[in-house]
């Protein structure tokens, strides 16, 4: 079998195989590179532990609900309360658009679907826990910015990023990171107060040292199966 030469975009297999044209091996060529530029471009840090997450931009300054949130989200994801496809809480498809220009978000990843919650005024928010949306009224500005982006596969979620609103349309790339499953994991061994106790520390340990984000690639698995994480 001979190889079809991207020096020679018109060669073609010998022995009956099928011709290739200039203009169609261009189309895949193209195709293939901006496949590869997405995922190449696309970075996010990722938040691998709750220091890492102190240290980060999110649910910063207050009075942001986004550590609220992401602390319900997983003690309703460990109990196996969240389908992300129903609507509920909040929850719509993201279709991984930062802004006009379809600048892409998060990796497009397999065309895996996307969903995001933590807009409080969105339909279905009204189920979300009083610590998350504590008043039956609109929510704007600083008090409604906060989301948390998931991906699906095989109608399991298998990625949580956390990002934020940087006006009323678009998402902020630079304040959008990966959750790890061990920063998860160490969040619903916490009871909520200790969580959001915490993290107030962390800031304060944060504002004084400058302390970012680590970029580790690989996270611990926690070893505490025990879990503080209820639904209030």
């Amino acid at each position: 079998t001979e190889r079809i030469s991207v020096l020679d975009p018109t060669a073609h297999l010998q022995n009956g195989g099928v011709q290739v044209s200039e203009s169609e091996l261009c189309d895949a060529t193209w195709e293939v590179v901006m496949l590869w530029l997405t995922a190449v471009m696309v970075r996010i840090t990722a938040l691998n532990d709750l220091e890492d997450l102190g240290g980060s931009t999110f649910n910063q300054p207050p009075p942001r609900h986004g550590l609220r949130l992401l602390y319900w989200f997983v003690c309703a994801n460990r109990n196996n309360q969240l389908d992300p496809t129903q609507n509920t809480y909040g929850f719509h498809k993201f279709f991984n658009w930062i802004d006009d220009d379809e600048d892409k978000l998060l990796p497009n990843s397999q065309n895996l679907p996307y969903y995001e919650v933590g807009n409080l005024n969105a339909k279905g928010a009204d189920k979300l826990p009083k610590y998350v949306r504590p008043h039956n009224s609109f929510y704007y500005g600083e008090h409604n910015k906060d989301r948390i982006i998931v991906r699906l596969r095989q109608g399991r979620i298998d990625k949580v990023y956390v990002t934020e609103h940087e006006d009323q349309k678009a998402f902020n790339h630079e304040r959008t990171y990966r959750v790890s499953q061990h920063l998860l994991n160490q969040i619903s061994n916490m009871e909520k107060e200790r969580f959001i106790q915490h993290m107030q520390q962390r800031r304060q340990f944060t504002n004084q040292s400058g302390y970012t984000p680590s970029a580790h690639q690989q996270a611990h698995q926690g070893s505490n199966d025990d879990s503080w994480c209820t639904i209030l």
